[in-house]
C-alpha cells in the first residue's frame, strides 16, 4: 500500500475542537452527519495524498537532419541540451540525427553525464532522404531493460521518404513508449 501523506496537517488539530463543538451543540445539530460533515471538511483542508513511486525516465531524441528541414542543427542541438537539463540527474537520454539513415549522435547516458554542449557530429547522414522508421527502430533499441517512463521525442517536418513511420511509431507505443512528434 502506498504512503498517505498530509500537505496540511495542522488541519487535523482542528478535529477535537469539532467535536467537543458537536457534544456541546448537539441538540441543535442531532443528526451525526453534521459531525461527518464537519469532519470531512478537516479532512479536506489536510488534503491528503498518495505519495506513488517515480520510475526513472529514459527519453531519446530523434533529430531530422535531411535537405527538407533547412535547420540551424547547433541551434537544434542547443535546444535539445537545455530539455536535457531539465530531467533529473538519474533519468537517462540518447540523440539520434537521421535523414536516409539514422546515425546515433549520444547513446543512452545518464543525465548528469551528458556533456554541458552537444557537439555537431563530423559526418552526417545522407541528406537526399527520410527515414523516420529506420531512426524509430533504432531508438527503440537504446531503451535499457529497467523499469522506466519511456518516451520517444520525434522532431522532424514529417517528409519520409523511406519506411513506415507510423507503423514504427505505433509498435514502440504498444511496447510502452510514448511517443511526441
Amino acid at each position: 500500500m502506498a504512503p498517505i501523506r498530509l500537505v496540511n496537517p495542522w488541519a487535523l488539530l482542528l478535529l477535537p475542537a469539532i467535536v467537543a463543538l458537536w457534544v456541546v451543540w448537539r441538540r441543535r445539530f442531532r443528526s451525526p452527519l453534521a459531525l461527518a460533515a464537519a469532519v470531512l471538511l478537516v479532512m479536506a483542508f489536510a488534503r491528503p495524498q498518495v505519495a506513488a513511486k517515480v520510475l526513472r525516465l529514459e527519453r531519446v531524441y530523434l533529430l531530422d537532419v535531411s535537405g527538407s528541414t533547412f535547420l540551424d542543427l547547433a541551434a537544434a542541438l542547443g535546444g535539445i541540451r537545455r530539455s536535457i537539463s531539465s530531467m533529473r540527474a538519474d533519468d537517462r537520454a540518447a540523440l539520434i540525427l537521421f535523414a536516409s539513415a539514422p546515425q546515433l549522435a549520444l547513446p543512452m547516458t545518464a543525465v548528469a553525464s551528458v556533456p554541458a554542449r552537444l557537439e555537431v557530429p563530423a559526418s552526417l547522414p545522407e541528406p537526399g532522404a527520410t527515414g523516420i522508421a529506420a531512426a524509430l527502430r533504432l531508438a527503440a533499441s537504446q531503451f535499457t531493460g529497467r523499469p522506466a517512463a519511456r518516451q520517444l521525442v520525434l522532431l522532424t517536418d514529417g517528409r519520409q521518404t523511406r519506411g513506415r513511420g507510423q507503423l514504427e511509431a505505433a509498435m514502440a507505443a504498444s511496447a510502452g513508449a510514448r511517443v511526441f512528434a
